[in-house]
C-alpha cells in the first residue's frame, strides 16, 4: 500500500489511511480525522522495498527515510515512530468495538447485541485476540443464528476431508478462483467481500468442486433400487454430514424419478454423492 513510497518531506498517506480505515478503527465512526491521516502517514516513514529484476525482494526499515519530527495524532504530540502509530491506533477508544464487530462477523452473520458487544469489548481490554475468539465460539448465536455461507476454500476443503482426500492438483486453486477466492490473491487490501459468495457467477465453480472432489471414485456396482438407501449411501459417500428433511425428501424424489427412468442405480448413486455436495446444507455453516 505504497509504505515504500512513503518518506520523509513526501509522505503517501495510502497505508496511513487504510490501517485506520479498514483494520482498526473503520471508516465514518468518527474515529479520526484527516489531520490524523496525514500525521500517521509521517509516523509511518522509513521504509522501503528491495527490487531486482522487476521482482520484489525485501521490505525493510531505513531511519534516513523517516520523519523524525514532533507529530500530533488523536490529539496526542511526540516524535511518532511507525510502532507508536500501532499502539496509538490499538489505544484509541473506538477500536474495540470495531474490532470485536469485525471478528464477530466472521462467525455470525447477525451483528451482536449491546451486551454481548461489550462483554467481548471488556475481554479485549488487555488486546488479547483469544479471549474475544473464545467468547464468540461459546456464544449462543454461533450455534442458534442463521446459517452463513461457507468461503469457496472452506467448502473445498471440507469436502477434500470428508472423503479423506488432499491437495493433489492445481485444479483446486483454479477452481477457488472461478468461485471467488483465489488464496493470496484478495481483490484489494480489505480482502473479499464475504457477502457475496454465492452468485449466478460462481455457484458454477462450486458445482465442479464437487464433481472433481468425487472424481477419483467409481460408478458403484451394488447400488440399491430403494431411493432412500440410495440416499443415505450418497451421504455415507460424504462421511454422513447432518442434512435437512427437505434436503433429504428432494434427493429422495430425484433418486425415485431417475429410477423410473430406468437410469442405472449405480449412475443415479454418482449423481447423488454431487447433489449432496452441492446442496444448500453443505455450503452453508
Amino acid at each position: 500500500m505504497n509504505g515504500n513510497q512513503n518518506i520523509k518531506g513526501k509522505p503517501n498517506e495510502n497505508y496511513a489511511r487504510e490501517m485506520m480505515e479498514l483494520f482498526t478503527l473503520g471508516a465514518d465512526r468518527g474515529a479520526y480525522t484527516e489531520t490524523d491521516v496525514r500525521e500517521q502517514a509521517r509516523a509511518l516513514t522509513g521504509w522501503k522495498g528491495t527490487v531486482v529484476n522487476r521482482q520484489s525482494t525485501g521490505f525493510s526499515y531505513d531511519p534516513s527515510r523517516h520523519d523524525a519530527g514532533s507529530k500530533t495524532i488523536f490529539g496526542q504530540t511526540g516524535a511518532f515512530a511507525w510502532q507508536d502509530s500501532c499502539q496509538l491506533c490499538l489505544a484509541n477508544p473506538a477500536h474495540p468495538s470495531y474490532f470485536v464487530q469485525k471478528l464477530w462477523s466472521y462467525f455470525v452473520p447477525t451483528p451482536p447485541d449491546a451486551a454481548t458487544s461489550q462483554a467481548l469489548q471488556e475481554r479485549y481490554a488487555g488486546r488479547m485476540v483469544r479471549p474475544v475468539l473464545e467468547g464468540i465460539l461459546l456464544h449462543p448465536d454461533f450455534y442458534e443464528g442463521p446459517r452463513m455461507a461457507k468461503p469457496p476454500v472452506v467448502f473445498n476443503a471440507g469436502l477434500l476431508r470428508m472423503h479423506n482426500r488432499y491437495i493433489d492438483t492445481s485444479t483446486w486453486w483454479t477452481l477457488g478462483q472461478q468461485a471467488g477466492q483465489q488464496l493470496f490473491y484478495p481483490p484489494d487490501v480489505g480482502g473479499w467481500d464475504d457477502t457475496r459468495w454465492l452468485d449466478t457467477s460462481t455457484f458454477r465453480a462450486r458445482w465442479f468442486i464437487a464433481a472433481v472432489a468425487q472424481a477419483d471414485a467409481q460408478t458403484p456396482l451394488d447400488s440399491p433400487s430403494d431411493p432412500a438407501k440410495l440416499v443415505d449411501r450418497a451421504l455415507a459417500f460424504w462421511a454422513t454430514p447432518t442434512i435437512t428433511p427437505t434436503t433429504q425428501s428432494l434427493l429422495q424424489s430425484f433418486a425415485r424419478a431417475q429410477l423410473k427412468r430406468n437410469i442405472n442405480p449405480g449412475d443415479v448413486e454418482t449423481a447423488l454423492r454431487r447433489l449432496v455436495a452441492s446442496a444448500p446444507d453443505l455450503q452453508t455453516a
